[in-house]
């Protein structure tokens, strides 16, 4: 077949037959390279594209600024290029359905407008992908030694991405500068390794999820911070040794891990707020509400214990001691109020103490503040009622040196060790051992807040 000469302000248009037989014997002026590259540049291209195992060729492909206008799918079926194959600057009018073929070198599209990407089969060296607009990309298939998605300098928004292996042993796949609203990802990494860069999404989704290989995130975090749904999701899912580094959790609406393991996991340098839940969000959707439900608390408390596990396992001691907190609250969450002669209402009083005079040893200025504040209450009762006489409460009879004696006074018995006197004799001998007590626990948690930092 021979094209016919136009102006150059024409585009030339071809149905999908002609297609195939220019790929197949092409004429002198679409081969370029001394013969080595078939070069499509401005095409029109109508009708159902099926490239099929009819064709095999041994030149590079390159499709730019072409437009493939069909309301069917553009597909390839069992095509085998032993060449490059690019499609640049093109736009696709439907959707691009890479089912079977073989092809040796690199397979790329390069800054291309398409509805959707499915790679469900095929064999491949390696696949690049970047778009203008690219809605959807799907892969569940083939074979590849790597993916890479958002490779050339371009900074594109795809709204959807899906990798889920169903036991094709699919190979490395990179994403790196895009904008998602959502990530899925699913199957099995048998060994290979995924790589996510400097990629924003509103949902990340890790759902029924076994990690035999390698899982990176580099700063991850949300498309758009303002956005209502918006969340991060482990569940169903074992993560392996998956690393995450500076992921900004907290800017997530809501940080979910449920039925998961991820004690194996890394966390470097992430950003962390209070915000994991344990339910199921599906289809882009949170439940309505933003309180924590009572089937939520235990699967939340055992969320913490892992990520607990995962900080002394890398020995960051400082996130450590934090989640163990969470966990303790969860835990206190998790207990109800029952009467004293059973063991459960002591553990749940030492906890909500534990929290409200230390919060579990984290604190330094709250055990302070109640020692002081403890102490104060113990002994104005014995100076209220005379005991330290000439010492009393009075407005009319007060003199600095009066409050200066007194306050010597309440520091010595604020000392624990201090030795037994008469002062405090008959009903006042209780007030004396409780302000023993009181000390001695805060004392203990103010020397426990000041050693959290020692290994």
């Amino acid at each position: 077949m021979k094209q016919e000469e136009t102006p150059e302000t024409t585009r030339p248009k071809i149905n999908s037959e002609e297609l195939n037989e220019l790929i197949k014997s092409p004429p002198d002026y679409l081969l370029r390279d001394n013969g080595r590259t078939i070069y499509f540049e401005g095409y029109d291209v109508e009708g159902e594209i099926d490239l099929d195992d009819e064709l095999e060729i041994k030149e590079n492909l390159i499709f730019d600024k072409c437009s493939f206008l069909s309301d069917e799918p553009f597909s390839i079926i069992g095509m085998i290029c032993h060449g490059e194959v690019t499609f640049k600057f093109c736009n696709f009018s439907s959707d691009i359905y890479l089912i079977n073929g073989t092809f040796n070198r690199e397979f790329s599209f390069r800054y291309i407008e398409s509805k959707k990407i499915f790679i469900w089969g095929g064999k491949y060296e390696k696949i690049r992908i970047s778009g203008y607009t690219i809605n959807k990309i799907e892969i569940c298939g083939g074979r590849f030694q790597d993916i890479d998605i958002g490779g050339f300098p371009i900074n594109g928004n795809i709204e959807k991405l899906t990798i889920r292996d169903r036991g094709y042993k699919l190979g490395n796949i990179n994403v790196s500068r895009q904008n998602f609203t959502k990530i899925n990802i699913g199957g099995l990494n048998s060994g290979n390794t995924y790589n996510f860069k400097g990629v924003k999404s509103n949902i990340v989704s890790i759902s029924n999820f076994t990690n035999e290989g390698y899982l990176h995130f580099y700063s991850m975090e949300p498309r758009d911070s303002t956005n209502d749904t918006r969340y991060f999701q482990i569940s169903n899912s074992n993560l392996g040794k998956t690393e995450f580094f500076r992921t900004q959790f907290s800017k997530y609406q809501e940080f979910i891990i449920i039925d998961s393991f991820i004690t194996d996991s890394l966390f470097i340098n992430c950003n962390w707020g209070k915000n994991i839940r344990a339910f199921h969000a599906s289809d882009g959707a949170l439940p309505s509400g933003s309180s924590v439900t009572n089937k939520e608390v235990p699967k939340i408390r055992e969320a913490y214990r892992q990520l607990k596990i995962s900080m002394s396992k890398h020995s960051d001691k400082i996130q450590e001691d934090k989640f163990y907190a969470e966990e303790l609250n969860y835990y206190n969450k998790s207990l109800a109020w029952v009467w004293p002669w059973y063991n459960q209402f002591w553990d749940k009083l030492i906890l909500y103490f534990s929290n409200w005079f230390s919060s579990y040893g984290q604190s330094f200025i709250k055990p302070l503040f109640w020692l002081l504040l403890g102490h104060f209450l113990f002994f104005s009762i014995p100076l209220l009622y005379g005991v330290f006489e000439p010492l009393g409460f009075s407005l009319i009879n007060s003199s600095g040196e009066a409050f200066w004696l007194a306050t010597e006074k309440y520091f010595e018995y604020i000392n624990p060790f201090r030795s037994f006197d008469n002062s405090l004799s008959g009903g006042y001998f209780i007030i004396d051992i409780l302000m023993r007590v009181w000390s001695s626990y805060m004392i203990y948690n103010i020397i426990r807040a000041s050693r959290r930092f020692i290994i």
